[in-house]
Order: structure tokens, then C-alpha cells, then sequence
């Protein structure tokens, strides 16, 4: 409306003669609603918010019907646990400590220790697997072992016996071969003997008055030749008793040393098998330092993993009393955007162009002609320039 054309544009024309009338008055009416206007509901269409919502957020209509915060609902636990305060302070803390708390910290530190424990890494970087006092006491067990075994060899290697034994092995074996004979120390005492006989036999002859006869020399000679014969028996009978004993005593050294043989090789092999046993041991305690050295620095890497996940835990957990403030905004936002909507709607309804341009809608019912023409009608002119149209319509004789 309102602008030059170069092609057709709409004119008035008169209203047929049937409804002329109707059309005044439908007119007059129109003239009569605007000059009492404008209609529009002078009350609000904005829902307010309801006590229970409000209480949740944490508001209170105070005297004057105004929103007051009174310190509850999710706005007071909101404040309680921000800027400082509740849970805002160990959250922060646990993002400064790179996502642990203090106990974890005391944890992480303790586990960080044990990971650089010097009596572990001394297991794990000596050569034995074991500690200063392990390899003293391992290097002690090979010295008496090894020392040991270079004795035990020699005894081994000269029949399992001592030098000892074997001194005495030798005497045995000299008394066994021993030759009988009489030496000079028994000749001795036999002749002593013999001659204290005939001393006692000779004077018991003697006394008997038969002294120098033939039978008392008979009788001298043959107790004479039993007491010699009794006599040698018996050096005889000691001569196998010492060589029957010393042959019992070789034989005894031998099984012993053949005993001693086998204790010394069980020696040996249990001696040996110590210093492997040990051995073994420090490789046992080498793995099981590695393992726990291992295990605890994956432990600490899982930590820290953890620690960067606990700090995006703890920003967004801090973040809710702020997200909480923020929703209740939004509402709030929401409620006065609602309100300013209806502020508008009635400013809009009282705007006297809205209401002119309203009534000029009704004046546009009225019958109507195409025509050609390069000029707008009067009528648009006067609409489109926002003058009132009712003095153009009483000239056009309308009202």
C-alpha cells in the first residue's frame, strides 16, 4: 500500500444500493469502537512460577509480592558448596593435587617409596638376587663348602679315613701280618720263670731229702718242658688273639672308611646343594623384587591415570552448584522473558498506529474497482504517511 505504481491500483466506489445503509452504520459502529478503543485484555497472560517451584529454587514472596532468596532450595545449596565453601574447597583442592585427595596423596607417596626402596633395587641390581647380609652369609657357605670339600676329597681319596685313621689302619695292618716268634722280652720272663720252678722244685726235693736222684731230675725236666709248653700256648694264643683283633680292627677302619666315603659325598653334594639352593633363592627374590617393582610403578601410572580422570570428575562435580545457579537463571530469565512478552503484547495493542491500521482494515471491506493509474489512491497515501483516516472518510462522504 502506499507507494507509485505503473500498473493497476484499487479506487472506492459506491456501495450498492441494498446495503448502503447497513454499510453507515457498520461504519458509524467502527467509528464509535475506535474512538473507545483500544480492546485488548489489560490483565497478564504470563503463568507465574508456583510456591513449590519457588521454594525449590529458593525464593520467598516477601510484603511487597517481589521474589526474595531466602537461602534454601537448590540456589542455597548452590551457595553453600561454591566459591570456597562445602564441597567446593575439597574439589579444588583434589584439582590442584592433580585429581587426589590428601589421603591419596599420602597413599601415592608411600607407594612412591616403596617403588624406589633401596633394598628392593639393591635385590633387583645385584648380581645374586639377594642383600648385603644374604651374599655374606652365601659367600661364607661357599668358602666352607669349597674349603670343606678340598679336605673331604683328600680323606675320600685315601679311603674315607683321617690321617688318624689311617695311621691306625697301618698299625692294624702291621699287626696282622706280624710273624709269630718270641722276643727277647718274653725269652726273658719265660727263662725267669723256668728258673724260678726249678729253684722251687729243687728246694721242695731238697727238703724232701731226695735231692739229685734220678726221679726229681725226671719230674724237674718234665715240669720244666710243661711250664715252657704252657707258656708258649699262651704267646701263641696272644700272637692270633693280636693279629685276629687287628685284623678286625682293619676291617672295622675300612667299612668306616667306606662309610666316611659316603658321608663325605652326601656332604659334598648337600653342601653344593646349598650354595645352589641359595642360589636359586637370589634369582627367586631377583624376579619376585622385579615383579614388585613392576607392579607398583603400574600401580603409581594407574594412579596418575586415575588422578587426570578425578580432576574432569571434580571440575564437572564443581561445576554443578554454578550449572544449579544457571538452571534457576534460565527459569528466572524465562519467567521475566514471558513477562516483557506481555508487556509488548499490550504495547503493541495500545499502539495507536496498531489501532489505526486495525481500523483502516475494516475501512477496507468497502466495495472496491480496479483501475489503471500511475498514482497511488488518496486513501493509501494518507494510511501509508500514518494519518488517521477518519477525516479523509467523512470527505468521502462516508459518516
Amino acid at each position: 500500500m502506499g507507494g507509485l505504481t505503473q500498473g493497476s491500483t484499487t479506487t472506492k466506489q459506491q456501495w450498492p444500493n441494498f446495503i448502503e445503509g447497513f454499510g453507515k452504520d457498520f461504519f458509524k459502529d467502527a467509528k464509535r469502537a475506535f474512538n473507545k478503543g483500544p480492546y485488548y485484555y489489560k490483565g497478564s497472560t504470563v503463568t507465574p512460577f508456583s510456591d513449590q517451584s519457588l521454594s525449590a529454587f529458593g525464593f520467598e514472596k516477601g510484603e511487597d509480592g517481589k521474589l526474595v532468596q531466602n537461602g534454601g532450595g537448590m540456589l542455597g545449596l548452590a551457595d553453600a558448596n561454591s566459591n570456597g565453601a562445602g564441597m567446593s574447597g575439597p574439589l579444588q583442592q583434589i584439582m590442584n593435587n592433580g585429581g587426589f585427595n590428601a589421603s591419596q596423596m599420602d597413599s601415592m607417596a608411600s607407594i612412591r617409596d616403596l617403588t624406589n626402596n633401596a633394598g628392593l633395587n639393591q635385590i633387583i641390581n645385584d648380581k645374586n638376587g639377594m642383600t648385603a647380609a644374604q651374599n655374606k652369609a652365601f659367600s661364607g657357605l661357599q668358602n666352607t663348602v669349597y674349603g670343606n670339600n678340598t679336605n673331604l676329597q683328600r680323606t675320600f681319596d685315601q679311603g674315607g679315613l683321617t690321617a688318624d685313621q689311617q695311621s691306625a689302619a697301618d698299625f692294624y695292618r702291621g699287626g696282622m701280618n706280624e710273624e709269630f716268634g718270641l722276643d727277647p722280652a718274653y725269652q726273658s720272663v719265660k727263662q725267669q720263670a723256668l728258673a724260678s720252678q726249678n729253684d722251687a722244685l729243687s728246694a721242695r726235693a731238697a727238703a724232701a731229702g731226695r735231692y739229685g736222684g734220678g726221679m726229681d731230675q725226671a719230674i724237674l725236666a718234665r715240669e720244666q718242658g710243661n711250664l715252657s709248653d704252657r707258656m708258649d700256648t699262651a704267646e701263641l694264643d696272644k700272637y692270633r688273639a693280636r693279629r685276629n683283633a687287628a685284623a678286625g680292627s682293619l676291617a672295622g677302619l675300612s667299612q668306616q672308611g667306606i662309610g666316611n666315603q659316603l658321608g663325605i659325598n652326601s656332604a659334598q653334594q648337600a653342601g653344593l646343594g646349598s650354595i645352589a639352593d641359595m642360589g636359586a633363592m637370589g634369582v627367586g627374590q631377583r624376579n619376585t623384587a622385579i615383579g614388585t617393582k613392576s607392579g607398583l610403578e603400574s600401580t603409581l601410572f594407574n594412579m596418575n591415570a586415575s588422578g587426570l580422570d578425578n580432576m574432569g570428575k571434580a571440575y564437572d562435580t564443581a561445576l554443578k552448584p554454578f550449572q544449579t545457579e544457571r538452571a534457576v537463571g534460565a527459569e528466572m530469565e524465562d519467567l521475566y522473558t514471558r513477562q516483557m512478552q506481555d508487556k509488548l503484547r499490550k504495547f503493541d495493542a495500545q499502539n495507536p498506529f496498531n489501532h489505526l491500521q486495525q481500523y483502516g482494515s475494516l475501512l477496507s471491506g468497502a466495495p472496491t474497482n480496479t483501475v489503471q493509474t500511475s498514482m497511488p489512491s488518496t486513501l493509501q497515501t494518507l494510511l501509508g504517511a500514518g494519518i488517521g483516516g477518519y477525516g479523509l472518510l467523512s470527505g468521502l462522504g462516508m459518516f
